[in-house]
């Protein structure tokens, strides 16, 4: 039996976490017949929903082969009694190695993107897009993209092409999500070099077994993408210190027997030297 990840658009802004959101969107009767992915706010702050969606298979469990992911879209101009189709364009492209191949996702193998409409009576719906766990992104740097981009019809236009919010932050686009998808391990997104130090897949595993009780997804931002951690290093600092001290402590087990291949990384000289962790760990 398959075991799908849904996530809803408050995944956009928690990069699939449990963190609430409050939608900061146009009152139904301004605008004219409009249709935009509806604008996010992270609460408590200025902060918006990012316009990329990060997917990594790699942080969920074995069972998992897909995830549905919901995108919420929001309209301008009167309700109406009946369901209103949306229409949008799908692209998509592969990179390896930071270079992109020329090639894209494939429709039916890769994802799947559900007949979308807003319902009779609504202003608020949602696009759901299937991402399957294929084994063509399990090329260790292999990511793909997939572009979902609202189109006008003949319900809607789509005229709302980017805001700007309270904290007068750059142009966000109301159009387009994209989404990044991977099945190998990335850079986590809160990785701090003062704590880890270098980052490297080899290193990523070494922390994995240093702290084996520890949800690989911590490091991805499971726990710190919520606004008052993420902005508060008094509350960061004691967690990384304490990952980081375990993982030390595991190096320094490990390099101590002369049966072990050691684990090295490149410093910031082009040295080749011992794994270990940042400055805030080894006191440098």
């Amino acid at each position: 039996m398959k075991t799908i990840a849904k996530y809803s658009l408050i995944a956009v802004v928690a990069a699939m976490l449990a963190t609430s959101c409050t939608t900061d969107k146009l009152m139904d009767w301004e605008g004219g017949e409009n249709i935009y992915f509806t604008h996010l706010l992270m609460p408590g702050s200025h902060m918006r929903a990012q316009d990329l969606i990060d997917l990594r298979f790699f942080f969920m469990p074995a069972s998992v082969d897909e995830m549905r992911v919901g995108l919420s879209v929001t309209t301008t101009g009167e309700l109406t009694n009946y369901d209103r189709e949306i229409a949008f364009r799908v692209s998509s492209y592969v990179v390896v190695d930071g270079v992109s191949t020329g090639t894209g996702l494939v429709e039916g193998v890769n994802y799947d993107i559900e007949r979308a409409v807003i319902r009779a009576g609504r202003v608020e719906d949602t696009v759901w897009v299937r991402i399957f766990r294929t084994e063509d992104l399990e090329e260790e740097g292999r990511v793909g993209f997939l572009d979902v981009t609202l189109l006008p019809n003949h319900h809607f236009n789509t005229d709302l092409k980017e805001t700007r919010d309270a904290a007068n932050l750059p142009f966000h686009t109301v159009l387009t999500r994209w989404m990044q998808i991977s099945n190998t391990i990335v850079r986590p997104q809160f990785w701090g070099n003062d704590f880890f130090g270098p980052f490297s897949t080899e290193k990523f595993r070494v922390i994995g077994l240093a702290n084996p009780q520890m949800p690989l997804a911590f490091l991805d931002g499971e726990i710190w993408n919520n606004v008052q951690l993420v902005n508060n290093p008094l509350v960061l600092n004691p967690w990384f210190l304490a990952i980081g001290h375990a993982t030390q402590y595991w190096l320094d087990a490990w390099h101590s027997d002369p049966n072990n291949t050691p684990f090295t990384e490149i410093n910031a000289e082009g040295e080749t030297v011992l794994m270990s962790m940042g400055p805030s760990i080894i006191g440098n």
